[in-house]
């Protein structure tokens, strides 16, 4: 005997925050509001900064990776 003033609807909320999804970590800027996703892929890493893109060995050269591969204890 349900009838449809019975059911209540609840809008669900939707997020603007971004997800990481499977090997992937979101790492808070030091200096601004942004966000960068730090990438693994198989034993390299990839970071969406710029500090990334602009250093020789971008690895190393990425204080978002590194942060990520002392959490995970890799060299």
């Amino acid at each position: 005997e349900t009838t449809l003033d019975d059911i209540e609807w609840i809008k669900p909320k939707i997020s603007n925050e971004p997800k990481a999804g499977k090997d992937e970590w979101l790492m808070k800027s030091s200096s601004s509001n942004s966000v960068y996703r730090v990438k693994r892929h198989g034993e390299r890493f990839t970071c969406n900064c710029s500090g990334f893109w602009r250093a020789l060995d971008r690895e190393k050269g990425c204080k978002h990776v590194q942060e990520v591969k002392k959490k995970l204890k890799v060299t």
